[in-house]
């Protein structure tokens, strides 16, 4: 299940921008995009938000660019993407489609937090509290929205999307072995975060 969420959202990042390569005229020249905006994040584990700004091209209603944000779900992280959008219709109020795919980067690299687990491993370990260590892991998102512009292409925008981050947790833990020395044994767990976005947002 896990390996397929991350198939979907490669494959559908893949297949939107090889469309695009084939679907953009040469006729008009690329202009200029931006996308602040702020969410909420909904899963199972709570609800939260993120902050994220995008920016990039943008030709025939198709927008290609870069992104970056804060996250705040479970681990606060700091996801950097790749993003495509594409807006339906010749209308200044259309729906459009995105999607996104990058690397997520944890806030906190380390930490020595007590959990009962740490606590029982902490009698012996040498060093105390064994330490856990954080490292990036994927983003991705795919959505539906709607916007809402003037005449200069401005204007709000509101979406719906499926949203993943993973982050990868590594510690040694010390197990009694029954000798006198125990041994240090590596854990090693990835967390994966599937949530539901909604977000609001301003094109400009």
């Amino acid at each position: 299940m896990r390996k397929t969420h991350y198939h979907i959202l490669q494959y559908t990042f893949v297949t939107f921008f090889t469309f695009l390569t084939f679907s953009t005229s040469a006729q008009q020249k690329w202009k200029g995009w931006g996308i602040p905006e702020v969410g909420v994040l909904s899963g199972s584990y709570q609800v939260t938000g993120d902050l994220r700004l995008q920016g990039g091209v943008q030709k025939n209603g198709w927008m290609i660019g870069l992104g970056s944000g804060f996250d705040y779900y479970r681990f606060t992280s700091v996801p950097v993407y790749a993003q495509g959008r594409k807006m339906i219709g010749k209308r200044k109020s259309k729906p459009f489609i995105v999607t996104s795919l990058g690397v997520n980067f944890p806030t906190t690299t380390s930490t020595n937090e007590m959990t009962m687990e740490n606590m029982l491993s902490s009698f012996r370990a040498p060093d105390g509290i064994p330490k856990r260590n954080y490292d990036m892991g994927m983003y991705g998102e795919i959505g539906l929205g709607y916007a809402f512009l003037s005449k200069k292409g401005r204007g709000l925008l509101v979406s719906l999307s499926y949203t993943q981050k993973r982050i990868k947790e590594s510690s040694l833990q010390y197990i009694y072995a029954g000798t006198v020395m125990d041994e240090p044994t590596p854990e090693i767990n990835e967390y994966i975060m599937n949530r539901a976005a909604v977000r609001i947002g301003y094109k400009f």
